[in-house]
Parts: C-alpha cells; sequence; structure tokens
C-alpha cells in the first residue's frame, strides 16, 4: 500500500473500535478491529504477532495477572500484513516506574517512546521524537486527552444504530485542529490501539 493510502486511513477523525475476541474464545493475546462510522468497513486491524508464551498465558488468566505485562500491538491493513502503526511496551513489574512504550510507524521506524510522568494529577505522558519533531506533553482524563493543555482527541460512546448494533467497545475522535500527516496524529492513534494496556 502507498504512504499515501496509509495517511488517507490515518487523517480521519472518527473511529469505531471493536474487540474481535469472541465470549467463549481463550484470549491468549489483544484483537482490535478499527472500522470507518460512514462506510462500515474495517480501515484496520490490530493484533499481537510477536508475544511470548508467558504474555499469552497472562491474556488468558486475565485480570491483575494480565495488568502491566508486556505487549505489542500491530495495526495494519486488514487482510494483510502491511503496518501502519506499532506499538509496545515492556513489563512494568520488571522496571522501575512505568516502561517507556516505542511507536513506530509503517516503516517499523521508531517515532519516539512515550515516558509517564510520575507523582503528577491524572494521567500524563512525555513524548520524546526519535529523530524529527517536537517533544509534548499527552495528559489523559475522564476520556479526553491534552496535549500541552490543549484537547486533540477523546475516547467516547456513539449514538448510532450501526454502533449500538455491532456492540463496538469505544469511539476514538481527533480534532480537526490535529494536523493531517502529522507525527502527533500517529501517536494519538497508538495510544488508542492500546488505551488499556498505556492507561493503568
Amino acid at each position: 500500500m502507498s504512504e499515501k493510502n496509509i495517511w488517507d486511513v490515518l487523517n480521519r477523525n472518527i473511529f469505531f473500535f471493536k474487540d474481535v475476541v469472541k465470549g467463549r474464545e481463550a484470549k491468549t493475546s489483544d484483537k482490535l478491529d478499527v472500522y470507518d462510522p460512514e462506510s462500515h468497513q474495517i480501515l484496520l486491524e490490530c493484533r499481537e504477532p510477536d508475544i511470548g508464551v508467558l504474555t499469552k498465558i497472562a491474556r488468558l488468566c486475565g485480570g491483575r495477572h494480565d495488568k502491566g505485562t508486556a505487549f505489542n500491538l500491530v495495526a495494519s491493513i486488514p487482510g494483510s500484513k502491511e503496518q501502519v502503526l506499532r506499538i509496545a511496551g515492556g513489563n512494568a513489574t520488571l522496571s522501575f516506574g512505568s516502561p517507556a512504550v516505542k511507536i513506530s510507524d509503517h516503516w517499523d521506524s521508531l517515532l519516539g517512546k512515550l515516558k509517564k510522568k510520575s507523582l503528577t494529577l491524572g494521567t500524563k505522558f512525555t513524548f520524546v521524537p526519535e529523530k524529527q519533531g517536537e517533544t509534548f506533553i499527552l495528559q489523559i482524563k475522564a476520556g479526553e486527552i491534552f496535549c500541552d493543555d490543549k484537547k486533540v482527541a477523546r475516547f467516547s460512546k456513539w449514538d448510532s444504530d450501526f454502533f449500538k448494533e455491532n456492540k463496538f467497545k469505544y469511539a476514538f475522535s481527533i480534532s480537526q485542529e490535529v494536523p493531517a500527516n502529522s507525527q502527533i496524529r500517529q501517536v494519538l492513534l497508538a495510544v488508542a490501539f492500546a488505551q488499556h494496556r498505556v492507561i493503568v
């Protein structure tokens, strides 16, 4: 897929997220599908292709056994292995505080790291770019995401028949003020894919 087509997906402002692990299925990894609310088509498949046996066991046990475990979520084009974004984090129990979360682009080049800030009100992260771009602060509170104190995105439920009938987990909307083809847009979507792993 061309870079233009990848950005056509990333530059959208509303995404519906669905957990596709079935109720009676043994959950050994995270599986999410991301839909376009207008066309009702799957835009991205988020999977964990490279997690170890111990992490799979933690996923199966769930609850406190799964909390803070390593993760490696890859968002790809449906029916292919064409990566759009990757977000990965280490095991929190093996580090002092929370380990940095790494975010990589469609070339699997490291964009930068999210580092959780300690001793703050709410959940705050510093994004430190690997090569280019600016450092910025993300704060997550009450389902809303702020970048340097400006609201840029939010998690929510959606009042539409399509959302309700298909039992989507959450909707994620990005402010129209967030520039297209921007690094912050990539970071916001990566956080949306892994919000249940990052916001703990």
